[in-house]
């Protein structure tokens, strides 16, 4: 875990170093649930932000392309590739810009 990130009177708790990297450079991370419902909220979170980061993890199921998942492949997080790829979407129309690993 991540030292705590202070804004203003608030400590923020992000793991990892991207957190860190966003607040360096003048931005608020904010840490998004995978566990939040994908549905109509995910394009109101992408209209607050000014960008998204998407950390990396498991692999994506290739049946999310078309493929068969072969024995080198990873974990997969079917909930994950949806939220993630969710966001993708509603963030691609405005323009929002993605960053990720």
């Amino acid at each position: 875990m991540a030292a705590p990130i202070r804004v203003g009177e608030v400590d923020l708790h992000f793991a990892g170093y991207y957190s860190r990297a966003v607040a360096a450079a003048g931005g608020l991370p904010v840490g998004l649930s995978r566990d939040t419902p994908v549905d109509a909220r995910v394009s109101v979170i992408v209209e607050r932000v000014d960008g998204n980061v998407l950390s990396g993890g498991a692999d994506v199921d290739p049946a999310r392309y078309g493929q068969d998942r072969l024995p080198q492949c990873g974990t997969v997080e079917s909930e994950r590739d949806a939220w993630e790829l969710a966001l993708v979407e509603a963030a691609m129309a405005p323009g929002v810009p993605l960053f990720g690993t």
